[in-house]
């Protein structure tokens, strides 16, 4: 019933609670994405999530399922939050410069889209790993969009959930496959 935060660079909370979400199983068939553009067959050899989502965007996979016709890469790798607070039941957490890592953010004249990668289908992911990224970037005009992102290689099949943070989480649930 606990979990592990950073709430700074050198410093770590452990509430109580829930800190890990439990993927939503695919309930639809894969929709076919024809490009142009062939999957690379040496990106079959990386385990880079950041090469897949730079081909996902590349053959316009990304635009598909965000709708948005101009992303560009702005961001990717390791950063700091900003200070924020927020609470976990009712422990109240202040988050301080931690260090967080964004697989890649686009953005649209729009909009802001974050994503977490993994490579295939993990059973769960950290909540934080979608909702630090939504703090850094909360408060900007554009909508905010958070994404988790899993490519199973061999069967070439893209699946994306997105999430929104609210007083509810809620999620759209779509598979690709190219």
């Amino acid at each position: 019933d606990r979990f592990i935060l950073p709430v700074s660079m050198h410093e770590y909370a452990i509430p109580k609670g829930v800190g890990y979400h439990v993927l939503e199983k695919p309930t639809n068939r894969p929709v076919v994405h024809h490009t142009q553009l062939p999957f690379p067959d040496s990106a079959l050899r990386t385990e880079s999530e950041s090469v897949f989502l730079d081909y996902a965007n590349s053959c316009g996979l990304l635009k598909k399922f965000t709708g948005e016709e101009n992303l560009i890469l702005t961001l990717h790798g390791r950063t700091t939050t900003p200070n924020f607070g927020f609470y976990v039941n009712s422990l109240y957490l202040v988050v301080n410069h931690a260090q967080i890592e964004i697989d890649a953010c686009y953005e649209s004249p729009g909009q802001i889209v974050l994503f977490e990668a993994k490579l295939g289908i993990p059973m769960s992911f950290s909540l934080r790993q979608l909702y630090y990224p939504f703090r850094a970037f909360y408060g900007n005009k554009k909508k905010l969009r958070c994404i988790f992102f899993c490519l199973e290689p061999k069967e070439k099949i893209y699946s994306f959930w997105e999430y929104e943070f609210s007083l509810m989480i809620s999620w759209i649930l779509s598979d690709f496959y190219i």
